[in-house]
C-alpha cells in the first residue's frame, strides 16, 4: 500500500513538474518579430526586472521620498517569479511577469498646419504575452481602449483584415488612425499608423525578413557581450543615424545657419558608422550604459594614430574648474594635429563629395565658436590633453589645455582677441579680454591655457586662487572613483545629471508639478548628494565604445525627455 501511495505521489511530482516545464515561458528573440528595415529598434524582456533596478538606485531611493513618486510594482518578487513560472495569477500579474516588448521605429511622418511643422515617428509596439488569446485579449482591448479614450474621446473603433489577421483602428471621425493593432497568436502588435503593424505582421507570418537576419545588428550584440538574457537592449541602423539626426538640432547649433546643414551632416554621421547598439546594466546603485558603434571600414585606422593615447592619462585640469562646474570633457589625444587630419581623411573617404566639403566646413564652424580660427595650427600648438567645459548658467563652452607652442598659440589667441586687450589680473594669473563683445577672452598660465567667455575664466581662475575648486565637489569625487585607471580613454565626460534625474522621479509622483513646486529645492539639495554621471570613450580596431554610468541611465533620460510635458 505504501509503494503504491509513494508511486502515485511520483508520478504527481512528474506530471507537475512536466506541466511547469511546458507552461514555463521561453525567452523569444524579439528582434525576430520586427522588419529587417527598422530603423530603431529596442527590446525589454523583463519589466519587472527593469523596475527593481530602478527603485534600487540610489536616485530613486534619494528622490522618491520627497517626491512621492512610485513605480505601482507592488508584487514581490516571489509572486512575480509564480506567475511567470506557472501562469498562476490575475491576468494582470501575469502579463506584467511574462510579457517580453519590443518597440521598432520605422518612418518619420510629417504634416504642416501654416507655418508650424510637426514631425511625428511611426512606429509599433510589440508584445510577446507568452499568454493565450482566450486569456489575455480582452484585458488588453480594455486597456487600448482607456488609452485611446483618455486622449481622443470621440475616437471610434473599425475593423478590417490585412494577410488573414484581423486589424483594428481606434480613429476619430475624419482623422487618421490614432491607434492600431492587431492580435498574432500570443503576441499584439500596437501602432500608431497602419504602416508599421502590417510590416511586423509580414514578419510573424514569415513574408518578411526579421532583424535577426541584419549582420549589423548581429555584430554589435556579440560585440555587447551578452552571456544572459539582458533586461533591455537598443539597436540604431545606419539608415535610422541618418534619418534621426536631423530632427536633433541640438547637434548642430553651432555648425552652420545654412538649412540643409542638418542633412548634410546627418548624411556624413552615416556614412562613418554602420550602426550603434546600447545595453544597460545597474551596477552599485547606478545605471550603466554600453555603447558600441560599428565603424565603416578603414575608418578607425585612419583616426588611431592621432586619436587613441599612448598610456592611460589622470584627470587635468581640475583645480581650474569651479565647484558647481555643470559638465566637462577631457580629451586624451595621442597627436590633436593628427587626430583632426585623421578625421578629415575619413569623411573625405566615405562621405560623397558635397557632404564631405560642407562636414569639414561645419567642423572649422564649430571650432570657430570655441576661438579656434586655424584648426591645424591650433591643433600643432596644444599637448595632447584638452578639456571643453561648461559652467552653470554659461551660454558658450570654455577650453582648457596644454601648450606645446608657446609662441603659435601666443599669435592665434592674438589674433581672436584683436589690438589692445583689457588685461585683468586674478591672483598670480592674467586674463585678456577683446573690446570686442564676441572675442572672448584668454590666459596663459604656466603651461596650460584657458579660452572661452571672460566671466568663465574670471569663475575659473578666483576657484582656482581660492582652493575652492571642483576637487573639492563630493559628487565629482565619487564619480572618478568609477574610473578605470588602466584604459586608454580617448575622452572622459563628467557631467551633472541632477535635472534629469528628478525630471525622471517626478514622471512617478501621483502630483508631479505641485511636488516639483513644492519640494524643488529638497529635490535639488538631495540630488546634490548623487555623483556626476561619467562617460568613458574609446577607439578600437572597427568601432567605438562609450560606457556612462549615471542615476537611471539612457532610457530614464529619454522618459524624462519625452514624457515630462
Amino acid at each position: 500500500m505504501k509503494l503504491r501511495r509513494a508511486g502515485i505521489f511520483l508520478i504527481v511530482v512528474i506530471i507537475v513538474f512536466g506541466w511547469l516545464l511546458w507552461n514555463r515561458p521561453r525567452r523569444a528573440e524579439m528582434a525576430g518579430y520586427v522588419p529587417a528595415e527598422s530603423l530603431a529598434f529596442v527590446e525589454v524582456n523583463d519589466l519587472p526586472e527593469l523596475a527593481e533596478g530602478i527603485v534600487n538606485t540610489d536616485a530613486w531611493k534619494t528622490l522618491s521620498s520627497p517626491s512621492a513618486a512610485s513605480l505601482g510594482f507592488s508584487h514581490s518578487r516571489w509572486l512575480t517569479s509564480l506567475a511567470r513560472w506557472t501562469g498562476i495569477g490575475s491576468i494582470e500579474t501575469v502579463l506584467l511577469a511574462r510579457s517580453q516588448f519590443a518597440i521598432s521605429w520605422m518612418d518619420v511622418s510629417q504634416t504642416e498646419t501654416g507655418t508650424i511643422l510637426s514631425v511625428k515617428p511611426v512606429a509599433a509596439l510589440v508584445v510577446e504575452t507568452h499568454t493565450t488569446q482566450f486569456r489575455m485579449r480582452a484585458v488588453l482591448e480594455k486597456r487600448i481602449e482607456e488609452l485611446v479614450h483618455r486622449k481622443y474621446p470621440d475616437a471610434q473603433l473599425q475593423r478590417k483584415t490585412f494577410a488573414g489577421v484581423d486589424l483594428f483602428e481606434w480613429s476619430s471621425p475624419g482623422a487618421t488612425p490614432q491607434i492600431v493593432f492587431a492580435f498574432f497568436g500570443t503576441v499584439v502588435v500596437i501602432g500608431n499608423d497602419e504602416r508599421p503593424v502590417q510590416a511586423c505582421i509580414a514578419v510573424l507570418n514569415g513574408e518578411r525578413p526579421s532583424l535577426i537576419s541584419s549582420e549589423v545588428y548581429n555584430t554589435l550584440k556579440s560585440k555587447l557581450e551578452t552571456t544572459n538574457v539582458p533586461v533591455a537592449i537598443g539597436f540604431l541602423s545606419q539608415l535610422g543615424l541618418k534619418t534621426a539626426l536631423p530632427y536633433l538640432p541640438d547637434v548642430f547649433s553651432r555648425s552652420s545657419n545654412s538649412s540643409n546643414a542638418p542633412q548634410l551632416l546627418a548624411n556624413v554621421a552615416a556614412s562613418l558608422v554602420k550602426g550603434i547598439a546600447w545595453i544597460p546594466r545597474f551596477v552599485n546603485g547606478a545605471v550603466e550604459d554600453h555603447y558600441i558603434y560599428l565603424l565603416a571600414d578603414g575608418v578607425a585606422q585612419k583616426m588611431h594614430d592621432g586619436i587613441v593615447p599612448e598610456h592611460p592619462r589622470p584627470i587635468r585640469f581640475a583645480e581650474l574648474l569651479p565647484i558647481d562646474t555643470k559638465s566637462f570633457t577631457q580629451y586624451n589625444l595621442r597627436q590633436p594635429v593628427e587626430a583632426w587630419r585623421g578625421l578629415n581623411t575619413a569623411i573625405s573617404l566615405h562621405a560623397d563629395a558635397l557632404s564631405g566639403i560642407f562636414t569639414r566646413q561645419a567642423l572649422a564652424n564649430v571650432l570657430a565658436s570655441y576661438g579656434v580660427k586655424d584648426p591645424d595650427v591650433f591643433f600643432g600648438s596644444i599637448g595632447p590633453e584638452i578639456s571643453t567645459v561648461r559652467l552653470d548658467n554659461s551660454e558658450s563652452p570654455m577650453v582648457i589645455g596644454q601648450i606645446l607652442d608657446g609662441a603659435t598659440l601666443s599669435k592665434q589667441l592674438h589674433q581672436r582677441l584683436g589690438e589692445d586687450p583689457i588685461v585683468e589680473r586674478i591672483g598670480d594669473a592674467e586674463i585678456s579680454i577683446s573690446r570686442d563683445p564676441k572675442g572672448g577672452a584668454a590666459s596663459l598660465l604656466g603651461n596650460e591655457f584657458l579660452m572661452g567667455a571672460a566671466e568663465d575664466l574670471r569663475r575659473s581662475l578666483a576657484a582656482r586662487a581660492a582652493s575652492s575648486s571642483i576637487s573639492a565637489n563630493e559628487s565629482f569625487k565619487r564619480a572618478q572613483q568609477l574610473l578605470n585607471p588602466s584604459a586608454l580613454e580617448t575622452s572622459i565626460t563628467f557631467s551633472s545629471d541632477d535635472s534629469d534625474a528628478i525630471s525622471f522621479v517626478l514622471l512617478f509622483s501621483p502630483n508631479r508639478k505641485e511636488a516639483f513646486l513644492e519640494k524643488a529645492g529638497v529635490l535639488h539639495e538631495a540630488a546634490k548628494q548623487l555623483p556626476y554621471s561619467v562617460k568613458t570613450t574609446e577607439l578600437n580596431e572597427d568601432s567605438v565604445t562609450q560606457t556612462s554610468r549615471s542615476s537611471f541611465g539612457l532610457l530614464g533620460s529619454l522618459l524624462a525627455r519625452i514624457l515630462s510635458d
